[in-house]
């Protein structure tokens, strides 16, 4: 890792997240705007190139955060009150460097994380920090992403000194692993912290994050007895997060009943399952048993970031050792706070 050189004093984190580090960029524009750079499709992925000249061109009232969906799990952690940990790659660009060799969004993004209170352990690639963008035109909404530099972390960028906890760890102070779903499909990475789960004795958590991972990922996590995301060598369960589509798909894929492949795989306590319904609120499904946990009743103003909340609060009431259906309460608690907001 680049940054921080040294981290002196922050061995006492609970929860690690690994993700990739977006900047998040929202602005309303006129339709002229989405015809100029020919905005037709309601999410796409795009090159630096492309969302740079998009970036440039939004009007000066947009609205910058540090984001990508790890990141906004360890900042609503870190307001539960658990000290947390945020991985990932930013970018750098020639002759648009600070003394850190950070692009100019990339040092946004460390300043924002720092604010937040969250303990950073970034690299610096080549390529560009990486840019997510939501547009509102006339009431319709176009995403954009650009990860960039953030897909270029790997394994090699990992340090054992992220990991390292306090001299005399007791057997009650467990600590969580968070992987968010976009990187699962890079397997080097991925073997590396599991290996790195076992070493320091950290339970292993993940967000599918999309109905394609949801495909993608099914029979490693649930199908494959042999997978390396089996309970066999982690300590504690392995913990999966997803919404009703990904369940389907996940479902799909095993021919199954998503109920009924939850339940069993929970069973022997080396899965704890949580299945997000929105306003119908999440099932944790833990030791064989399904737990349906009530939402709270809230007119939606924006959606976004509500499922990272949600992991924030189940794995902060995790880390007290929160029974599986107080986590989900948790969840749905910290989810119904980003809610209330744009």
């Amino acid at each position: 890792m680049l940054y921080p050189d040294k981290a002196p004093g922050k061995a006492d984190c609970r929860l690690f997240c690994i993700g990739n580090a977006m900047i998040d960029v929202f602005a309303e524009v006129p339709l002229d705007f989405c015809k100029q750079f020919s905005l037709n499709v309601p999410v796409q992925h795009i090159n630096a190139e492309t969302a740079a000249a998009i970036f440039a061109a939004l009007p000066l009232d947009k609205t910058l955060k540090s984001g990508g969906g790890a990141a906004n799990t360890a900042k609503a952690a870190v307001r539960l009150g658990i000290k947390s940990a945020f991985a990932g790659a930013l970018g750098s660009m020639e002759n648009q460097c600070d003394s850190l060799g950070f692009d100019p969004l990339g040092v946004f993004f460390i300043q924002e994380m720092e604010t937040a209170g969250v303990v950073l352990y970034l690299t610096k690639k080549k390529a560009p920090s990486g840019l997510f963008i939501c547009i509102t035109a006339a009431n319709n909404k176009y995403i954009l992403a650009a990860p960039s530099a953030a897909l270029e972390f790997d394994a090699p960028d990992i340090e054992d000194l992220m990991f390292a906890g306090p001299n005399n760890i007791s057997d009650n102070f467990s600590r969580v692993l968070y992987l968010d779903g976009f990187i699962l499909d890079r397997k080097e990475l991925v073997q590396h912290f599991i290996k790195m789960a076992g070493k320091f004795n950290l339970t292993l958590a993940l967000d599918l994050g999309t109905e394609t991972i949801a495909l993608q990922q099914a029979q490693l996590i649930f199908g494959n007895k042999q997978s390396i995301l089996k309970k066999a060598f982690l300590p504690g369960p392995l913990i999966v997060f997803m919404n009703k589509k990904e369940a389907e798909a996940c479902a799909k894929v095993l021919n199954a009943d998503w109920e009924s492949l939850f339940t069993a795989e929970s069973r022997n306590n080396s899965i704890l399952i949580t299945v997000k319904l929105a306003e119908q609120g999440a099932i944790v499904f833990s030791g064989g048993k399904m737990y349906k946990i009530p939402a709270k009743t809230l007119e939606l103003p924006d959606s976004t970031g509500a499922g990272d909340a949600f992991a924030a609060g189940f794995l902060s009431a995790y880390l007290q050792n929160k029974s599986p259906e107080q986590c989900g309460l948790a969840g749905n608690s910290a989810a119904a706070m980003v809610l209330k907001t744009p």
